[in-house]
């Protein structure tokens, strides 16, 4: 399943909304992957 959204919010501020929308609605995040930490920690250059 995938569902895309346009917003014209930062990338910041969308995920705090989605995060809030998700525990208004009775659902739990288990874990968040930040793959731009994850590939500056193997030394790819990635922008935050």
């Amino acid at each position: 399943m995938d569902y895309v959204a346009q917003t014209k919010k930062s990338f910041a501020q969308a995920s705090k909304n989605l995060g809030s929308a998700v525990i208004r609605h009775g659902f739990g995040v288990l874990h968040v992957h930040d793959h731009g930490a994850t590939l500056r920690s193997e030394g790819i250059g990635v922008s935050s």
